[in-house]
């Protein structure tokens, strides 16, 4: 799933219209001493400064997009794949989705999700084959067996936070497979019950924060719970603070900045990428978010 469509990225607007700039050419006085060819001047030169400033504006139309990218590939990495939550409200995970038929098991349905599962949790795998992992149990019909497998896993240990994050991964691929359906809620909501357990049993989990922060801002709007993903997001960078510094700690600046964009602050966007920036200042992404916001 394409996580960055439900933080709200918007793209910077191209031209010189998107850009809240107005040229007005007023008639000039009629001054006897100017000749043809001083007025043939004056409008190349302004021809001229125009087309700069469109090629600066096209130049940063082209950074962003290369930053709508990375950040894409940041909350891949961030949250296992989070897809965007479904606008439609909760409703029975028991209830099948409308119009779609139980997917066929293979007989060796067994074997294939021991197999996927100790490949999803093999340290080697990284996002991308992990998620296609994912997407063979969907389209295999595995995928309920593989997260009653999650599950089984987190109650034989309930009191591992790490068991419940991964459950909550696992609750976040189902809404893939129901797509946008009431369904989706549900599953969402049982994620983040997940992570609120994981971080009952240790409230510094740097990855439960993380996915829960990420995963609510996906939300669409109408649910309201982007406030509740801007304060997941400020108590991590808090936290994180008294950790030794790691380079997955530059995620939370950049996606914080981006909500606080959003909603409008965004004199706090620019502070808190300024701020991620001092402990990470090589970061293309933040000093990217900076350049193409900064008027």
């Amino acid at each position: 799933m394409n996580p960055l469509s439900i933080l709200g990225l918007g793209a910077l607007t191209g031209g010189l219209a998107a850009a809240g700039v107005v040229l007005v050419l007023r008639p000039s006085p009629v001054v006897e001493s100017s000749s043809p060819d001083e007025s043939v001047l004056a409008l190349r030169a302004i021809e001229q400064r125009l087309g700069a400033m469109e090629s600066a504006q096209a130049e940063r139309d082209a950074a962003f997009a290369s930053l709508e990218a990375r950040v894409d590939m940041r909350l891949a990495s961030a949250a296992r794949q989070v897809v965007p939550v479904a606008t439609a409200g909760p409703a029975s995970a028991d209830e099948p989705a409308a119009g779609l038929a139980p997917p066929a098991v293979a007989v060796d349905s067994e074997a294939a999700v021991d197999a996927l599962m100790a490949q999803i949790l093999a340290a080697n795998f990284g996002d991308v084959e992990t998620a296609e992992l994912w997407k063979r149990a969907i389209d295999e019909g595995l995928i309920d067996e593989l997260v009653a497998r999650f599950e089984a896993r987190a109650a034989a240990d309930p009191d591992n936070p790490d068991a419940q994050v991964e459950l909550g991964g696992a609750y976040i691929q189902k809404i893939q497979e129901v797509g946008n359906s009431p369904l989706a809620g549900v599953w969402a909501t049982k994620a983040d019950g997940a992570f609120d357990r994981a971080l009952e049993l240790d409230e510094d989990h740097w990855g439960a924060r993380m996915s829960k922060a990420v995963s609510l801002s996906f939300w669409p709007p109408i649910f309201g719970k982007q406030a509740e993903a801007v304060n997941q997001f400020e108590v991590l960078i808090d936290k994180q603070k008294q950790m030794p510094l790691d380079p997955s700690h530059e995620q939370p600046y950049l996606l914080l900045g981006n909500l606080y964009w959003q909603r409008g602050d965004s004199a706090k966007a620019l502070a808190i990428w300024e701020e991620g920036l001092g402990f990470f200042p090589g970061s293309k992404d933040l000093s990217g978010a900076l350049a193409n916001h900064h008027d």
